[in-house]
């Protein structure tokens, strides 16, 4: 079933966020050698459930529960781009089984031109019928919206309407915070062209992952599954190639779920800006002496070939003179003749319009780019660059 205009919820008043909470632990299960056959995800499910309690240890009976796996973009779970169908429907299954009213929505680049397309090429739209299932368009819903830390974050009326949240990241690497898990996939809450204009407020890696855990600690999902089975080395989020990792991991705690994934791909957990400014607010456990692991020996799994972004030349900029400076220190997308085969998925998802095609390549005018470099993120040739001004490049 699909949410439209016409039969959107009501958006309701939403409580006051939570005052952080000081963990002293955390507990990740997980499971590796896991497949997306479905027999064999139903078990990996049951055992790293089994872990924590159950789904019934998240969901109660009569619960609204929102399924948010990664939409990112129009492409097929081969890609690796997307949370695998399987695994979203798995899920929402289990929190039906235990009295939970399931929908399933995030929003993916290019939503305002047609979120339905994004459903059909991830492979959702087919088996959320087959099982029943509620897809939401953010979109379509609306939302409200609320000042937390100083930020005005404009949420999803689905979320402000659920009880529970269920959060479903795909392990993949990224070129601007290095990596993408649970604490980043919050940023999916937020509807439409306000996503872009945290980019254009936010330039720096530093700033962006201070704005992106403010968010978290409004959301905070309770329950994170972790898509780690076929994730994405390289140049993540979307034109890396895809690697079998085999892995499934779960938690109540997302930054924790982040630091151990993080740190199975060769990245510490540190370097992570998400994993650690959200840590340093009490918000979970990022250090890994302190998170109690249920499953295969992490030491046994850690690989040292995974292919890793380089974010230094923006880091590396200072925060204040990104936001200070703008009109002299500056990177900007541009598309390489070369490498562009003019797909269009830039175009599509171009939340201003400023994208287009000519001579059957993709074209950026920068006098209406917000700089939210979606197009880099969709783009699955790699051919969205960074052009530095001349100060960056002296910066840097």
């Amino acid at each position: 079933m699909i949410r439209s205009l016409q039969n959107a919820a009501p958006t309701p008043a939403a409580p006051a966020p939570a005052a952080p909470t000081v963990h002293s632990g955390a507990t990740v299960a997980w499971r590796t050698a896991v497949s997306y056959e479905a027999r064999d995800l139903r078990a990996a499910l049951a055992a790293v459930l089994g872990e924590l309690g159950g789904m019934a240890a998240f969901v109660r009976p009569g619960d609204r529960v929102l399924i948010n796996p990664n939409f990112l973009a129009a492409r097929g779970p081969d890609r690796a781009v997307t949370t695998h169908p399987a695994l979203t429907m798995a899920v929402a299954d289990l929190a039906r089984e235990v009295g939970g009213r399931v929908w399933i929505g995030d929003s993916p680049a290019g939503a305002l031109k047609g979120v339905e397309r994004v459903w059909r090429r991830s492979g959702h739209l087919d088996l959320a019928r087959e099982h029943r299932h509620e897809l939401v368009s953010f979109e379509a819903l609306g939302g409200a919206v609320e000042q937390v830390d100083g930020h005005a974050f404009l949420l999803n009326a689905a979320l402000r309407a659920s009880d529970v949240v269920i959060s479903l990241p795909k392990l993949k690497t990224h070129a601007l915070t290095l990596y993408t898990g649970g604490v980043k996939k919050v940023f999916g809450h937020i509807p439409g062209l306000a996503k872009a204009e945290f980019h254009k407020l936010h330039p720096h890696p530093d700033a962006f992952a201070r704005m992106l855990v403010a968010l978290y600690a409004r959301v905070r999902p309770r329950l994170t599954i972790l898509d780690g089975i076929v994730g994405m080395e390289g140049p993540g989020p979307a034109s890396g190639p895809a690697r079998r990792f085999g892995w499934l991991l779960a938690s109540a705690d997302a930054v924790a779920v982040d630091a151990v994934a993080s740190w199975l791909i060769g990245l510490s957990p540190e370097r992570v800006d998400t994993t650690r400014l959200a840590a340093a607010r009490g918000l979970g456990e990022a250090r890994l002496a302190q998170i109690t692991v249920r499953g295969p020996a992490l030491a046994d799994h850690r690989l040292a070939d995974v292919r890793l972004p380089d974010n230094r030349w923006l880091a590396r900029i200072p925060a204040g003179l990104a936001r200070a400076a703008t009109s002299l220190l500056w990177a900007r997308p541009r598309v390489h003749p070369a490498a562009c085969t003019g797909c269009g998925a830039c175009v599509e998802m171009c939340p201003t319009g400023t994208i287009a095609q000519a001579s059957g390549k993709a074209r950026i005018d920068l006098s209406g780019c917000v700089f939210c470099l979606g197009c880099r993120e969709v783009c699955r040739d790699g051919a969205v660059e960074m052009r530095l001004s001349p100060v960056a490049r002296l910066v840097l």
